[in-house]
């Protein structure tokens, strides 16, 4: 059987929950899957920009989450109207003070995790307040907006700098 890990390519980000070490509380995590000498050379400490964008169209609304870690962008799109899964982990990002970041390599080995404060509380709170008082949208109507998101920059790094 193929693990979920097995199918993720190298860059890639998605989320997923798993319980918290310290407190035992179910949350949201993000796993990133890289190439094990890139996730060596990730620093103690290291400097992490946390971005999200809020994206807006009349048929849909989504969360682009950015991570830039050293001069890695790790990137995913979060949509409240995909499936259930996708809106608990929207959900517990509203009300959890931390975000795990579970690094991956090519053997899908965890072979790193850092532990951020998470940044995302109010503006993913606004998100979901938005997203509940607007109809449903299909995931036609997302992949819509998110393609149009992603033909306004010319590259990840474009992105950073506008959110």
């Amino acid at each position: 059987m193929v693990s979920f890990f097995e199918t993720m390519k190298i860059g890639q980000m998605f989320y997923s929950g798993a319980f918290a070490l310290k407190t035992g509380e179910f949350q949201t995590v993000f796993i990133i899957k890289d190439k094990s000498e890139k996730i060596k050379k990730i620093k103690k400490n290291p400097p992490i920009k946390p971005k999200l964008g809020k994206m807006y169209s009349k048929n849909a609304l989504g969360i682009w989450i950015i991570f830039q870690i050293d001069n890695e962008i790790y990137e995913m799109f979060l949509n409240y109207h995909e499936n259930e899964l996708c809106r608990e982990a929207i959900l517990m990002l509203a009300i959890q003070h931390e975000i795990v970041l579970k690094f991956y390599d090519e053997k899908s080995m965890n072979c790193r995790d850092i532990l951020i404060y998470n940044f995302f509380q109010s503006e993913i709170k606004e998100y979901i307040e938005a997203s509940e008082q607007m109809e449903e949208w299909t995931h036609e109507e997302f992949e819509e907006l998110k393609a149009g998101i992603i033909d306004m920059f010319s590259t990840k790094e474009a992105s950073i700098e506008h959110l």
